[in-house]
Protein backbone atom coordinates (compact mmCIF):
# COMPACT_ATOMS: atom_id res chain seq x y z
CA UNK A 1 0.00 0.00 0.00
CA UNK A 2 0.98 3.78 -0.72
CA UNK A 3 -1.06 5.32 1.49
CA UNK A 4 0.60 7.00 4.60
CA UNK A 5 -0.80 5.52 8.15
CA UNK A 6 -1.47 7.90 10.74
CA UNK A 7 -2.42 7.76 14.24
CA UNK A 8 -5.91 9.34 14.80
CA UNK A 9 -7.76 9.58 18.22
CA UNK A 10 -10.70 7.24 18.86
CA UNK A 11 -12.84 10.26 19.27
CA UNK A 12 -12.57 14.44 19.12
CA UNK A 13 -13.74 15.91 22.54
CA UNK A 14 -14.48 20.06 21.87
CA UNK A 15 -13.94 21.73 25.21
CA UNK A 16 -14.98 24.91 25.92
CA UNK A 17 -13.30 27.13 28.70
CA UNK A 18 -14.97 29.57 30.46
CA UNK A 19 -12.68 30.45 33.42
CA UNK A 20 -8.64 29.91 32.76
CA UNK A 21 -6.70 27.85 30.51
CA UNK A 22 -7.30 24.41 31.31
CA UNK A 23 -6.89 22.34 27.82
CA UNK A 24 -3.54 20.95 29.19
CA UNK A 25 -5.72 19.45 31.85
CA UNK A 26 -8.41 17.96 29.31
CA UNK A 27 -5.81 16.94 26.92
CA UNK A 28 -4.29 14.74 29.51
CA UNK A 29 -7.48 13.17 30.90
CA UNK A 30 -8.69 12.88 27.28
CA UNK A 31 -5.26 11.30 26.27
CA UNK A 32 -5.51 8.81 29.01
CA UNK A 33 -8.72 7.03 26.57
CA UNK A 34 -6.79 8.21 23.43
CA UNK A 35 -9.25 10.62 22.78
CA UNK A 36 -8.08 14.23 20.78
CA UNK A 37 -9.11 17.24 22.79
CA UNK A 38 -9.12 20.11 21.34
CA UNK A 39 -10.17 24.28 21.72
CA UNK A 40 -14.25 24.06 21.26
CA UNK A 41 -13.69 27.42 18.98
CA UNK A 42 -11.02 26.02 16.69
CA UNK A 43 -12.71 22.80 16.49
CA UNK A 44 -14.37 21.99 13.54
CA UNK A 45 -16.20 18.75 14.23
CA UNK A 46 -16.55 17.05 17.50
CA UNK A 47 -17.97 13.76 18.91
CA UNK A 48 -18.95 15.12 22.76
CA UNK A 49 -18.99 18.97 23.83
CA UNK A 50 -17.20 19.76 27.07
CA UNK A 51 -18.44 23.46 28.45
CA UNK A 52 -16.16 23.77 31.85
CA UNK A 53 -17.82 26.20 33.49
CA UNK A 54 -15.58 25.79 36.88
CA UNK A 55 -15.07 28.78 39.08
CA UNK A 56 -17.71 30.37 37.14
CA UNK A 57 -19.83 32.55 39.48
CA UNK A 58 -22.89 33.20 37.54
CA UNK A 59 -24.29 31.64 33.95
CA UNK A 60 -22.32 33.81 31.27
CA UNK A 61 -24.48 35.95 29.25
CA UNK A 62 -23.45 34.35 26.02
CA UNK A 63 -23.73 30.60 26.78
CA UNK A 64 -26.66 29.72 24.81
CA UNK A 65 -25.25 31.47 22.21
CA UNK A 66 -21.90 29.67 22.08
CA UNK A 67 -24.07 26.23 22.84
CA UNK A 68 -25.74 26.82 19.43
CA UNK A 69 -22.47 27.62 17.78
CA UNK A 70 -21.39 24.21 19.00
CA UNK A 71 -24.16 22.22 17.78
CA UNK A 72 -24.28 24.45 14.70
CA UNK A 73 -20.23 22.77 14.40
CA UNK A 74 -20.91 19.68 15.61
CA UNK A 75 -24.78 18.75 15.58
CA UNK A 76 -25.05 15.14 16.64
CA UNK A 77 -22.15 15.71 19.74
CA UNK A 78 -23.94 15.81 23.15
CA UNK A 79 -23.03 18.91 25.38
CA UNK A 80 -21.58 17.67 28.96
CA UNK A 81 -21.00 20.92 31.34
CA UNK A 82 -18.14 20.82 34.19
CA UNK A 83 -19.56 22.27 37.32
CA UNK A 84 -17.71 23.07 40.74
CA UNK A 85 -18.66 21.40 43.53
CA UNK A 86 -20.07 24.79 44.86
CA UNK A 87 -21.46 26.31 42.34
CA UNK A 88 -24.92 28.44 42.86
CA UNK A 89 -28.59 27.47 41.34
CA UNK A 90 -28.78 29.84 38.24
CA UNK A 91 -25.46 28.36 36.65
CA UNK A 92 -26.47 24.57 37.63
CA UNK A 93 -30.06 25.10 36.06
CA UNK A 94 -28.85 26.66 33.03
CA UNK A 95 -26.29 23.83 32.71
CA UNK A 96 -29.20 21.71 32.87
CA UNK A 97 -30.70 22.98 29.60
CA UNK A 98 -27.54 22.29 27.60
CA UNK A 99 -27.42 18.49 28.49
CA UNK A 100 -26.16 16.77 31.50
CA UNK A 101 -23.95 18.04 34.19
CA UNK A 102 -21.51 16.54 36.01
CA UNK A 103 -19.69 18.36 39.09
CA UNK A 104 -15.96 17.52 39.18
CA UNK A 105 -12.68 19.11 40.98
CA UNK A 106 -9.16 18.77 39.58
CA UNK A 107 -9.54 14.82 38.96
CA UNK A 108 -11.03 14.70 35.55
CA UNK A 109 -11.18 10.76 35.71
CA UNK A 110 -14.33 10.08 36.15
CA UNK A 111 -15.13 12.56 33.14
CA UNK A 112 -13.28 10.60 30.95
CA UNK A 113 -14.92 6.99 32.18
CA UNK A 114 -18.28 9.16 31.68
CA UNK A 115 -17.12 10.20 27.81
CA UNK A 116 -16.31 6.51 27.22
CA UNK A 117 -19.92 5.58 28.41
CA UNK A 118 -21.17 7.88 25.91
CA UNK A 119 -18.87 7.27 22.95
CA UNK A 120 -19.40 3.34 23.35
CA UNK A 121 -23.23 3.64 22.86
CA UNK A 122 -22.88 6.25 19.79
CA UNK A 123 -20.26 3.59 18.26
CA UNK A 124 -22.63 0.71 18.80
CA UNK A 125 -25.33 2.80 17.10
CA UNK A 126 -23.29 3.78 14.00
CA UNK A 127 -22.52 -0.17 13.76
CA UNK A 128 -26.31 -0.88 14.02
CA UNK A 129 -26.93 1.72 11.07
CA UNK A 130 -23.93 0.99 8.35
CA UNK A 131 -24.74 -2.96 8.75
CA UNK A 132 -28.43 -2.14 8.29
CA UNK A 133 -27.25 -0.49 5.20
CA UNK A 134 -24.91 -3.22 4.46
CA UNK A 135 -27.57 -5.78 5.03
CA UNK A 136 -30.39 -4.24 2.92
CA UNK A 137 -28.29 -3.86 -0.11
CA UNK A 138 -27.87 -7.85 0.00
CA UNK A 139 -31.52 -8.14 0.46
CA UNK A 140 -30.89 -10.22 3.94
CA UNK A 141 -32.56 -7.99 6.25
CA UNK A 142 -35.81 -10.13 6.83
CA UNK A 143 -34.15 -12.66 8.74
CA UNK A 144 -32.90 -10.28 10.99
CA UNK A 145 -34.65 -9.45 14.24
CA UNK A 146 -36.23 -5.55 14.09
CA UNK A 147 -34.65 -2.84 16.07
CA UNK A 148 -38.13 -1.28 18.02
CA UNK A 149 -37.88 -0.24 21.82
CA UNK A 150 -40.05 -0.90 24.72
CA UNK A 151 -43.48 0.83 25.03
CA UNK A 152 -44.44 -0.29 28.24
CA UNK A 153 -44.22 2.43 31.11
CA UNK A 154 -40.20 2.91 32.69
CA UNK A 155 -39.58 0.68 35.66
CA UNK A 156 -36.77 1.72 38.36
CA UNK A 157 -35.68 -0.06 41.53
CA UNK A 158 -34.23 2.27 44.46
CA UNK A 159 -31.91 -0.28 46.95
CA UNK A 160 -30.76 1.84 49.73
CA UNK A 161 -31.41 2.34 53.69
CA UNK A 162 -35.01 4.15 53.42
CA UNK A 163 -34.67 7.91 54.91
CA UNK A 164 -35.41 11.30 53.24
CA UNK A 165 -33.15 11.18 50.40
CA UNK A 166 -34.32 8.04 49.34
CA UNK A 167 -38.79 9.52 49.59
CA UNK A 168 -37.20 12.31 47.35
CA UNK A 169 -35.60 9.94 44.75
CA UNK A 170 -38.56 8.09 44.47
CA UNK A 171 -41.01 11.59 44.33
CA UNK A 172 -38.59 12.35 41.34
CA UNK A 173 -38.81 9.00 39.54
CA UNK A 174 -42.64 9.45 40.40
CA UNK A 175 -42.91 13.07 38.82
CA UNK A 176 -40.70 11.22 35.97
CA UNK A 177 -43.05 8.61 35.27
CA UNK A 178 -41.16 5.70 36.60
CA UNK A 179 -43.18 2.89 38.62
CA UNK A 180 -40.86 2.11 41.50
CA UNK A 181 -40.13 -0.51 43.36
CA UNK A 182 -37.97 0.04 46.85
CA UNK A 183 -35.67 -2.50 48.50
CA UNK A 184 -33.28 -2.41 51.72
CA UNK A 185 -30.48 -4.26 50.88
CA UNK A 186 -28.51 -5.82 48.17
CA UNK A 187 -29.41 -9.25 48.09
CA UNK A 188 -32.96 -8.11 47.99
CA UNK A 189 -31.94 -6.12 45.04
CA UNK A 190 -30.54 -9.14 43.13
CA UNK A 191 -33.55 -11.07 44.25
CA UNK A 192 -35.74 -8.58 42.56
CA UNK A 193 -33.65 -8.01 39.47
CA UNK A 194 -34.09 -11.77 38.89
CA UNK A 195 -37.39 -11.78 39.10
CA UNK A 196 -38.50 -8.45 37.65
CA UNK A 197 -37.30 -6.38 34.66
CA UNK A 198 -36.30 -2.90 35.33
CA UNK A 199 -35.15 0.05 33.18
CA UNK A 200 -32.77 1.85 36.42
CA UNK A 201 -31.69 1.36 39.64
CA UNK A 202 -31.16 3.67 41.74
CA UNK A 203 -28.21 2.70 44.88
CA UNK A 204 -28.27 4.51 47.63
CA UNK A 205 -25.06 3.00 49.36
CA UNK A 206 -24.40 3.88 52.78
CA UNK A 207 -20.46 3.68 52.78
CA UNK A 208 -17.59 2.51 49.94
CA UNK A 209 -17.94 -1.05 51.61
CA UNK A 210 -21.67 -1.42 51.19
CA UNK A 211 -22.57 -4.77 48.71
CA UNK A 212 -24.52 -2.20 46.79
CA UNK A 213 -21.56 -0.55 45.60
CA UNK A 214 -20.25 -3.68 43.92
CA UNK A 215 -24.08 -4.90 42.87
CA UNK A 216 -23.47 -1.58 41.01
CA UNK A 217 -20.17 -2.05 39.27
CA UNK A 218 -21.20 -5.23 38.69
CA UNK A 219 -24.27 -4.14 36.20
CA UNK A 220 -22.24 -2.29 35.03
CA UNK A 221 -20.01 -4.26 33.51
CA UNK A 222 -21.11 -7.43 33.14
CA UNK A 223 -21.60 -9.25 30.10
CA UNK A 224 -25.08 -7.63 29.51
CA UNK A 225 -23.80 -4.19 29.00
CA UNK A 226 -27.20 -1.84 28.98
CA UNK A 227 -29.10 -4.35 30.09
CA UNK A 228 -30.08 -1.92 33.06
CA UNK A 229 -29.35 1.66 33.63
CA UNK A 230 -27.73 2.81 37.15
CA UNK A 231 -27.78 5.78 38.76
CA UNK A 232 -25.79 5.87 41.83
CA UNK A 233 -26.45 9.11 44.86
CA UNK A 234 -23.32 9.85 46.39
CA UNK A 235 -22.94 11.79 49.74
CA UNK A 236 -20.60 14.44 48.43
CA UNK A 237 -18.31 15.14 45.46
CA UNK A 238 -15.43 12.66 46.02
CA UNK A 239 -17.84 9.60 46.53
CA UNK A 240 -19.17 11.08 43.04
CA UNK A 241 -16.12 11.25 41.34
CA UNK A 242 -14.92 7.66 42.81
CA UNK A 243 -18.36 6.39 41.74
CA UNK A 244 -18.27 7.61 37.94
CA UNK A 245 -14.51 6.24 37.83
CA UNK A 246 -15.56 2.84 38.87
CA UNK A 247 -18.62 2.40 36.46
CA UNK A 248 -18.59 5.64 34.25
CA UNK A 249 -22.27 5.46 34.95
CA UNK A 250 -24.81 8.30 35.88
CA UNK A 251 -24.27 9.82 39.67
CA UNK A 252 -25.81 12.42 41.23
CA UNK A 253 -25.59 14.36 44.01
CA UNK A 254 -27.58 13.83 47.31
CA UNK A 255 -28.38 17.45 47.49
CA UNK A 256 -29.76 17.37 43.69
CA UNK A 257 -32.36 14.49 43.60
CA UNK A 258 -35.16 16.18 43.30
CA UNK A 259 -33.57 18.43 40.35
CA UNK A 260 -31.45 15.86 38.62
CA UNK A 261 -32.68 11.98 39.68
CA UNK A 262 -35.58 12.21 37.42
CA UNK A 263 -34.08 13.64 34.33
CA UNK A 264 -31.09 11.52 34.59
CA UNK A 265 -33.07 8.16 35.20
CA UNK A 266 -35.24 9.06 32.34
CA UNK A 267 -32.60 9.32 30.05
CA UNK A 268 -30.48 6.55 31.13
CA UNK A 269 -33.52 4.44 31.01
CA UNK A 270 -34.19 5.20 27.30
CA UNK A 271 -30.53 4.67 26.45
CA UNK A 272 -30.75 1.01 27.99
CA UNK A 273 -33.73 0.28 25.88
CA UNK A 274 -32.11 1.41 23.26
CA UNK A 275 -28.70 -1.00 23.77
CA UNK A 276 -31.06 -3.74 24.45
CA UNK A 277 -32.99 -3.20 21.13
CA UNK A 278 -29.61 -2.94 19.30
CA UNK A 279 -27.66 -5.88 21.06
CA UNK A 280 -29.88 -8.80 19.40
CA UNK A 281 -29.47 -6.96 15.55
CA UNK A 282 -25.62 -7.10 16.19
CA UNK A 283 -25.39 -10.80 17.74
CA UNK A 284 -27.19 -12.22 14.60
CA UNK A 285 -26.03 -13.67 11.71
CA UNK A 286 -28.33 -15.22 8.86
CA UNK A 287 -28.51 -15.19 5.43
CA UNK A 288 -27.56 -16.83 2.69
CA UNK A 289 -24.39 -14.90 1.32
CA UNK A 290 -24.17 -13.42 4.88
CA UNK A 291 -23.16 -16.39 7.48
CA UNK A 292 -20.57 -18.65 6.88
CA UNK A 293 -22.31 -22.07 7.22
CA UNK A 294 -19.22 -23.28 9.39
CA UNK A 295 -18.25 -20.97 11.96
CA UNK A 296 -21.52 -19.20 12.45
CA UNK A 297 -19.57 -15.71 11.74
CA UNK A 298 -19.87 -13.90 8.50
CA UNK A 299 -18.68 -14.45 5.11
CA UNK A 300 -16.00 -13.20 2.90
CA UNK A 301 -18.94 -11.83 0.52
CA UNK A 302 -20.66 -9.77 3.39
CA UNK A 303 -16.93 -8.90 4.47
CA UNK A 304 -16.22 -7.11 1.57
CA UNK A 305 -19.44 -5.07 1.40
CA UNK A 306 -19.24 -4.12 5.26
CA UNK A 307 -15.63 -3.53 5.46
CA UNK A 308 -16.08 -1.46 1.94
CA UNK A 309 -18.91 0.95 3.94
CA UNK A 310 -16.84 1.25 7.40
CA UNK A 311 -13.70 2.35 5.66
CA UNK A 312 -15.83 4.84 3.88
CA UNK A 313 -17.41 5.84 7.54
CA UNK A 314 -13.12 6.07 8.74
CA UNK A 315 -12.61 8.31 6.04
CA UNK A 316 -15.59 10.44 6.47
CA UNK A 317 -15.28 10.82 10.53
CA UNK A 318 -11.18 10.40 10.30
CA UNK A 319 -11.47 7.56 13.22
CA UNK A 320 -9.08 4.90 13.44
CA UNK A 321 -10.44 1.51 12.44
CA UNK A 322 -8.21 -1.63 13.33
CA UNK A 323 -8.28 -5.19 12.87
CA UNK A 324 -7.19 -8.80 13.96
CA UNK A 325 -5.90 -11.69 12.08
CA UNK A 326 -6.81 -15.00 13.79
CA UNK A 327 -5.18 -18.14 12.84
CA UNK A 328 -6.10 -21.14 15.02
CA UNK A 329 -4.43 -24.18 15.06
CA UNK A 330 -5.89 -27.47 16.37
CA UNK A 331 -2.96 -29.22 19.14
CA UNK A 332 -3.62 -33.29 19.52
CA UNK A 333 -1.19 -35.23 21.12
CA UNK A 334 1.96 -32.64 20.47
CA UNK A 335 1.12 -32.53 16.54
CA UNK A 336 -0.75 -28.95 15.26
CA UNK A 337 -3.92 -29.45 12.63
CA UNK A 338 -6.44 -27.54 11.15
CA UNK A 339 -9.53 -27.20 13.53
CA UNK A 340 -12.69 -29.54 12.14
CA UNK A 341 -15.96 -28.46 11.54
CA UNK A 342 -17.13 -29.03 14.99
CA UNK A 343 -14.69 -27.20 16.53
CA UNK A 344 -14.69 -24.52 14.03
CA UNK A 345 -18.65 -24.01 15.21
CA UNK A 346 -17.44 -23.77 18.30
CA UNK A 347 -14.61 -21.34 17.97
CA UNK A 348 -16.49 -19.13 15.77
CA UNK A 349 -18.75 -18.98 18.94
CA UNK A 350 -16.04 -18.28 21.25
CA UNK A 351 -14.50 -15.22 19.22
CA UNK A 352 -17.87 -13.10 18.54
CA UNK A 353 -18.66 -13.49 22.47
CA UNK A 354 -15.13 -12.64 23.34
CA UNK A 355 -14.97 -9.24 20.97
CA UNK A 356 -17.19 -6.37 21.04
CA UNK A 357 -20.58 -6.82 19.64
CA UNK A 358 -19.87 -3.47 17.43
CA UNK A 359 -17.19 -5.80 16.33
CA UNK A 360 -17.24 -7.80 12.64
CA UNK A 361 -16.08 -11.26 13.12
CA UNK A 362 -15.42 -12.77 9.63
CA UNK A 363 -13.63 -16.02 8.44
CA UNK A 364 -11.63 -15.58 5.49
CA UNK A 365 -10.53 -19.09 5.20
CA UNK A 366 -10.98 -22.18 6.13
CA UNK A 367 -8.69 -21.32 9.40
CA UNK A 368 -8.77 -18.14 9.90
CA UNK A 369 -11.00 -14.94 11.01
CA UNK A 370 -10.86 -11.27 10.84
CA UNK A 371 -11.75 -8.91 12.98
CA UNK A 372 -12.76 -5.93 12.05
CA UNK A 373 -13.02 -2.86 15.34
CA UNK A 374 -14.14 0.51 13.91
CA UNK A 375 -13.21 3.69 16.34
CA UNK A 376 -10.58 1.49 17.73
CA UNK A 377 -6.54 2.13 17.60
CA UNK A 378 -4.18 -0.26 17.10
CA UNK A 379 -3.09 -0.25 20.96
CA UNK A 380 -6.70 -1.31 21.80
CA UNK A 381 -6.62 -3.85 19.42
CA UNK A 382 -4.14 -5.52 20.53
CA UNK A 383 -5.48 -5.54 24.14
CA UNK A 384 -8.71 -7.49 22.49
CA UNK A 385 -6.24 -10.07 20.36
CA UNK A 386 -4.59 -11.18 23.55
CA UNK A 387 -7.55 -11.30 25.53
CA UNK A 388 -9.15 -13.67 22.69
CA UNK A 389 -5.62 -15.53 22.21
CA UNK A 390 -5.70 -16.24 25.96
CA UNK A 391 -9.64 -17.45 25.65
CA UNK A 392 -9.03 -19.76 22.84
CA UNK A 393 -6.14 -21.22 24.47
CA UNK A 394 -7.88 -21.71 27.61
CA UNK A 395 -11.30 -23.47 26.68
CA UNK A 396 -11.52 -27.05 25.45
CA UNK A 397 -12.76 -28.49 22.29
CA UNK A 398 -13.87 -31.66 20.69
CA UNK A 399 -13.85 -32.91 16.94
CA UNK A 400 -17.64 -34.19 17.17
CA UNK A 401 -20.01 -34.52 20.15
CA UNK A 402 -18.34 -37.88 21.18
CA UNK A 403 -14.85 -36.92 20.45
CA UNK A 404 -11.96 -36.31 22.89
CA UNK A 405 -11.67 -32.69 23.97
CA UNK A 406 -7.94 -30.90 22.39
CA UNK A 407 -6.64 -27.24 22.59
CA UNK A 408 -6.66 -24.60 20.07
CA UNK A 409 -4.30 -21.97 19.56
CA UNK A 410 -4.59 -18.76 17.94
CA UNK A 411 -2.05 -16.98 16.60
CA UNK A 412 -3.04 -13.09 16.30
CA UNK A 413 -1.90 -10.53 13.95
CA UNK A 414 -2.88 -6.66 14.85
CA UNK A 415 -3.00 -3.97 12.38
CA UNK A 416 -4.65 -0.42 11.53
CA UNK A 417 -6.03 0.53 8.41
CA UNK A 418 -4.13 2.81 6.61
CA UNK A 419 -6.47 6.16 5.44
CA UNK A 420 -7.83 5.71 1.92
CA UNK A 421 -7.34 2.00 2.08
CA UNK A 422 -10.04 -0.51 0.86
CA UNK A 423 -11.00 -3.59 2.59
CA UNK A 424 -9.00 -6.01 0.04
CA UNK A 425 -5.81 -3.80 1.28
CA UNK A 426 -6.97 -4.28 4.59
CA UNK A 427 -7.03 -7.90 4.24
CA UNK A 428 -4.35 -8.25 2.12
CA UNK A 429 -1.57 -6.27 5.19
CA UNK A 430 -3.03 -8.54 7.84
CA UNK A 431 -1.94 -11.63 5.51
CA UNK A 432 0.90 -10.31 4.78
CA UNK A 433 1.79 -9.44 8.52
CA UNK A 434 0.95 -12.85 9.19
CA UNK A 435 3.22 -14.33 7.01
CA UNK A 436 5.72 -12.30 8.88
CA UNK A 437 5.01 -13.73 12.74
CA UNK A 438 6.08 -17.27 14.05
CA UNK A 439 3.45 -19.59 15.99
CA UNK A 440 4.56 -19.90 19.44
CA UNK A 441 2.21 -21.76 21.80
CA UNK A 442 0.75 -19.48 24.87
CA UNK A 443 1.22 -21.79 27.81
CA UNK A 444 -0.48 -19.06 30.25
CA UNK A 445 -3.09 -16.57 30.38
CA UNK A 446 -1.68 -13.28 29.03
CA UNK A 447 -1.19 -11.00 31.88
Amino acid sequence: MTYPTESAPRARIAVFEFAGARLDEWVHACGQFHYGAEDGLRASASDVTIFDLRDVETAPRNLSAIAETARRQSPEAPIISVLSPDCGQPLRAAARKLGDVIPASDDLTHIGQRLRSVIRLRNVAEETGERLKSLAALNCLAAYPMIATEETPFRALIAGAPGAPAIVAHNALTAAKFSTVSVLSASQAMRALDHDEFDCVVFFPSSENDPLVGLSNTLRRGSHLGAVATLRIAPDVAALERAGRETGGDTVLIDEIAAECGRKARNAARRARLMRAMRPFLEACHGDGVCDAVSGAFSSTFLSAHGARLCGRADQTERPLSYILATLTAQRAGRCSTPGRFALRRLGQAIKQTVRIEDCVARIARDRFLILMPATNEAGAQAAAQRLEGVIAHTPYQESEAGLPYRAHATVTVGARARGASIEECVADALRRSQQSTLTLREQFPQ
